[in-house]
C-alpha cells in the first residue's frame, strides 16, 4: 500500500448536565446508538445529505476512498462473522493491484493541479479524514455489515469496472452514516425541545413560588 493515513481516535467531551433539576420521570433525550452528547455534525449539502468527505469526488478519488473504507473495516470489524473481511480486503489489494494503482496515481495528479507543492500535505489531511469517518464508532455494527457485503461483490468485479462500481457503493457505505446524522440532528431537536420545557417549567415554578410569598 502506497500510503496509509493514520486513523485519529474520536475523544468528545461530555456535555454537562443542564443546571435546572432533573425529575426521574422527566429524562432528557439521549443521543442515539450511545453517540457523545457533544458530537459535531457535518454540514447540509446542496442536496440536502449531510457533506461527508465522500461527496465532490472525481472517479479516482472514489475508488481511492471505497479502498479507504475497506481498509478501514478490515482494521476496525472484529465482530464475530467479520473475519471474512479481513481476507476480502487482502483479496482486494491484489485482485485490484492495477486498478488501485492507476486511481493512486489519476488522484496524486489531481491533488498536484489544485495544490501545487502542498498537494502531499493536502492530499494526507483529506484521507485523514476520510479514515476518521468511516471509524465513527457509533456506526461501526452496520458499516461493518455492509462493507463485508462489498467486499463479496467485489469478487466478480473487473478493473476497468472499478471505478463505476466505487461509485455506486460508496454511496452504500456512507449511508448507515447519513442515517445516523439524520438521527442525531433530530436527537438534537427533542433535546432543545426539552430543555425550552424544563425552563419553562422552572420559570412557572418560580413565579408561583414569588405569588406565594407576596
Amino acid at each position: 500500500m502506497r500510503y496509509m493515513a493514520k486513523i485519529v481516535a474520536i475523544s468528545l467531551l461530555v456535555a454537562g448536565a443542564p443546571a435546572i433539576a432533573q425529575d426521574r420521570d422527566d429524562a432528557p433525550p439521549q443521543p442515539p446508538a450511545g453517540a457523545a452528547p457533544t458530537l459535531v455534525l457535518p454540514p447540509v449539502d446542496g442536496d440536502g445529505t449531510f457533506d461527508t468527505p465522500n461527496h465532490h469526488l472525481n472517479a479516482a478519488e472514489q475508488v481511492w476512498h471505497l479502498r479507504a473504507a475497506l481498509n478501514v473495516a478490515a482494521l476496525d470489524c472484529r465482530g464475530r462473522g467479520d473475519e471474512a473481511i479481513v481476507d476480502g480486503y487482502n483479496h482486494l489489494l491484489a485482485q485490484h493491484a492495477a486498478g488501485l494503482a492507476a486511481a493512486a496515481s489519476r488522484m496524486d495528479a489531481s491533488y498536484r493541479v489544485r495544490y501545487g507543492v502542498r498537494w502531499e500535505i493536502a492530499r494526507e489531511h483529506d484521507m485523514t479524514k476520510t479514515y476518521n469517518f468511516f471509524a465513527l464508532p457509533p456506526v461501526q455494527p452496520e458499516f461493518c455489515a455492509i462493507a463485508a457485503s462489498v467486499l463479496t461483490e467485489l469478487n466478480d468485479v473487473d478493473d476497468r469496472d472499478l471505478p463505476d462500481f466505487a461509485d455506486a457503493r460508496l454511496r452504500v457505505l456512507e449511508a448507515p452514516f447519513q442515517n445516523f446524522y439524520a438521527r442525531y440532528a433530530t436527537y438534537r431537536v427533542a433535546l432543545n425541545s426539552w430543555r425550552q420545557g424544563r425552563v419553562t417549567v422552572a420559570v412557572a415554578q418560580a413565579d408561583a413560588s414569588a405569588d406565594r410569598e407576596r
